[in-house]
């Protein structure tokens, strides 16, 4: 296990680092040696972006550096060079459990208020409902949700979590959630028999959780450095004068006017980190086996995965920051690198949650393991016809080679990587299962209201 003396040591080399990050000046890509997909499409759903943890909203950070892409606009890349008519970007808590990130991410689709349900906020004793997304600053809304229209997911880190968990709970619902409410005052979310999920491509998902978080949310001794990493981090990105933690509901606001911004982050970290209802016991070994256990895959649902890797095997077995590791993940890569620990009741974080990204165990991007029934095919690239693939079953795409941490995963922070051309891939994987062509229902409706008043003029 990584003591404290071990820690320390990648103190003075973690705040060199921070001097170096993002000088990087060079556009060498690295090779992606994915299968690539299928050439014809079989559906045109609109595609949805699912951020993990610590992610961010399009309009954050002033809306200049995007959390998928960074200055390299993933979303709109996918419209642009993709060809995909719609794809939407929504925010949920960067911290929040993944149930709650789950209750956010079905509010932003389908325009409605969050409702973290009943039963769930009563026993994690916060507010039941959170922010409305009737409004028209929600950009995300898709039309006619369960109605015939469809998504498909691309989903980063825990943000595979809360694709999963939105998939269980549509096509299933909650028997708790129905339990505790009357079916006048229960969310749709929970009712089940509504899946309107195409599709998830899963990249670097964190399906076994972190080896960070579980260490934070167990205390871990040297824990409190772990915390200030992460502080450190949201500080480097100068995102925490302008970032939305998204924790009203647990009546924790936003900065105040004369708090200063590292200490606006330890306090919100401070009062969220040994929750059960957080990121932190979601992404810890036997949180992530709970939702495993929880969100099996669906039948009709097509899952498609690729995992990474930034550490790198040394002589004595444990796993060390690689040559081209980001500078600020050097301290979490090493010290995933050797973490070892067993909860009492839970899941033994081992050897095998070594071999990591800086942020999540290469273990479980494949698919989910612990606690979990799902299967996962490793796919071998001989099957060149989307409509061969069966849903319902992991389709793991292979382990990209090279050196690439959990943000170059993201294409941010990090000059040297050009992630685009997996997202490419990854969306016409999901555009190539049968489905319905035409995109987001309001394009739909939008052509068909101009084709009616075209023909109306002509007969005029």
């Amino acid at each position: 296990m990584p003591t404290i003396k071990k820690i320390n040591k990648f103190r003075s080399t973690f705040a060199t680092g921070l001097l170096f990050l993002g000088l990087s000046t060079s556009t060498n890509a690295a090779t992606l040696t994915e299968p690539a997909a299928p050439e014809e499409r079989l559906n045109d759903y609109p595609i949805v972006l699912v951020h993990g943890f610590f992610g961010w909203g399009r309009d954050e950070v002033l809306g200049l550096y995007k959390h998928f892409g960074g200055f390299k606009d993933i979303q709109e890349e996918l419209k642009r060079q993709g060809g995909h008519k719609t794809v939407v970007t929504p925010a949920m808590g960067p911290i929040s459990s993944s149930w709650d990130r789950t209750c956010e991410l079905y509010a932003q689709l389908t325009g409605t208020r969050v409702d973290y349900g009943r039963a769930h906020a009563e026993e994690h004793d916060h507010e039941r409902f959170g922010e409305n997304f009737k409004t028209w600053r929600n950009k995300s809304k898709i039309s006619n949700l369960g109605g015939g229209q469809k998504v498909n997911i691309i989903a980063h880190s825990q943000g595979t979590q809360t694709a999963r968990l939105l998939i269980e709970l549509l096509g299933n619902g909650s028997e708790t959630e129905k339990a505790a409410t009357s079916e006048k005052d229960l969310s749709d979310l929970f009712k089940g028999d509504n899946q309107w999920v195409n599709g998830l491509a899963s990249i670097a998902g964190a399906n076994d959780g972190s080896p960070l978080a579980h260490a934070i949310y167990h205390k871990i001794s040297g824990f409190d450095t772990l915390v200030s990493m992460l502080i450190k981090a949201v500080n480097l990105l100068n995102i925490d004068a302008i970032y939305d933690f998204k924790l009203d509901h647990f009546g924790l606001g936003g900065r105040g006017l004369f708090e200063l911004p590292s200490a606006y982050t330890k306090r919100i970290l401070t009062e969220m980190y040994d929750k059960k209802d957080s990121a932190f016991y979601d992404l810890s070994s036997t949180g992530s086996a709970e939702i495993n256990q929880f969100a099996s895959a669906e039948d009709d649902v097509y899952y498609y995965s690729w995992s990474n890797q930034t550490s790198e095997l040394s002589g004595d077995g444990t796993e060390n920051p690689g040559k081209s590791t980001n500078p600020i993940l050097l301290l979490p890569t090493s010290f995933m690198g050797s973490f070892t620990h067993q909860p009492e009741g839970g899941v033994t974080v081992d050897s095998s949650f070594w071999a990591n990204d800086g942020i999540t165990s290469t273990r479980g991007m494949e698919g989910p393991l612990n606690w979990s029934t799902d299967v996962i095919s490793h796919y071998d690239g001989s099957i060149n016809d989307g409509a061969n693939i069966q849903p319902g079953v992991w389709n793991y795409m292979g382990h990209i080679e090279g050196n690439w941490d959990h943000w170059d995963m993201l294409n941010i922070l990090d000059g040297s990587h050009d992630v685009r051309p997996l997202y490419f891939n990854a969306a016409n994987f999901l555009t190539s299962t049968p489905g319905a062509k035409g995109g987001s229902m309001e394009w739909m409706l939008l052509v068909g209201f101009l084709g009616f008043t075209i023909a109306r003029r002509k007969r005029k």
